[in-house]
């Protein structure tokens, strides 16, 4: 069936991209907020590395699991990040290094055939402030660090734990990261996409532990979104410890506009009218989307209804005679990012 190939896009990316801060109205007392503060700057300042997993239910039935997984390192004012995308035309990864100089460089390792995005690095010219969560899809964890120093921090001390022989102290606060994701674009499907970002990082609630030398060693979050349940896990390690990070050789270079106008494409302007009897019913894309991958079907409606706003040939059914392009993924996994957000 031509949708089952849809409904597997649009669960593996936005499983991949989305995570709502889900809010259950306990209240969070305030204290340990220095110690924590402490620890967290301490860490920013180390080199480090940290190994990412992601794991997502859907529907609360463990056969529908996805992981994800991802490595950042740290080293000064050098950043490298590598995470998978979960797709179901194979192993696809995304490569980020923020270089010496302020420079940024970007690649995407295993795209199909078709895809729109250059193969190899490229190199990022004039790019906005503030704007590597847009390139990388998700918050960063120099990010978390940042918040859990801030004066407002709301953080409660749950005491410690023994493991390996090791003592860990032990908070859980609540965080605010969307003024870390959020920049002004002019690039349309671009900006709702920030603002669908900016609503998942806006109230996590994150459990963290110290060690005995004052570093950060983990962070977990769980969130609720119209995807599933997400519990995404930071473990540190390596603190002080040499690490290298070498700044790539482009293979092509771009302005920040320009490739994210290959990443989050905005419909092409025409004035040639869409016969609405050549799109995809909307009936069968909903029941596809909800037998297929289990997804709920108000998130699948609101897929559609994104889809039919912003990128309404995405909907054509010429569009999947042939499978399923790279414009046309991209395109359902902005919509998937978008109504994950405004159903946690």
């Amino acid at each position: 069936m031509k949708l089952r190939i849809l409904a597997g896009i649009v669960l593996s990316v936005a499983v991949a991209l989305t995570s709502c801060g889900a809010d259950d109205g306990h209240e969070v007392v305030v204290s340990g907020a220095q110690a924590l503060a402490d620890a967290a700057g301490a860490t920013a300042e180390a080199t480090y590395i940290v190994d990412i997993e992601s794991v997502v239910k859907v529907g609360g039935d463990d056969e529908s699991e996805v992981r994800s997984n991802g490595h950042v390192a740290r080293s000064g004012s050098m950043m490298s990040m590598s995470i998978e995308i979960p797709n179901t035309n194979g192993e696809v990864s995304m490569e980020f290094v923020a270089g010496d100089a302020a420079r940024q460089f970007v690649r995407y390792v295993g795209m199909p055939d078709g895809s729109t995005l250059p193969s190899g690095w490229v190199e990022l010219t004039e790019v906005p402030k503030g704007s590597e969560a847009a390139v990388m899809s998700s918050a960063t964890v120099g990010s978390f660090l940042a918040a859990f120093q801030k004066v407002d921090a709301k953080v409660e001390d749950v005491g410690t734990t023994k493991r390996d022989g090791r003592t860990f102290r032990r908070f859980r606060t609540r965080i605010d990261l969307s003024p870390s994701v959020e920049f002004e674009t002019e690039n349309r499907v671009l900006g709702k996409v920030v603002h669908a970002m900016a609503k998942t990082v806006s109230d996590l609630d994150t459990d963290v532990e110290v060690d005995e030398d004052g570093h950060v060693v983990t962070i977990v979050y769980r969130t609720e979104s119209a995807v599933g349940t997400t519990t995404t896990t930071m473990e540190f390690s390596g603190f002080g410890e040499p690490v290298k990070i070498e700044t790539p050789t482009p293979d092509h270079t771009m302005t920040f506009d320009e490739f994210i106008g290959l990443v989050y494409p905005e419909p092409e302007s025409s004035t040639e009218a869409i016969d609405e009897s050549e799109l995809i019913d909307r009936g069968d894309f909903i029941d596809a989307m909800n037998s297929e991958s289990g997804l709920d079907e108000s998130f699948a409606a609101c897929v559609y209804d994104e889809l039919r706003e912003s990128s309404p040939r995405a909907l054509l059914e010429e569009s999947y005679e042939s499978g399923m392009n790279q414009e046309l993924a991209q395109a359902m996994a902005s919509a998937g990012l978008v109504c994950g957000a405004e159903g946690g």
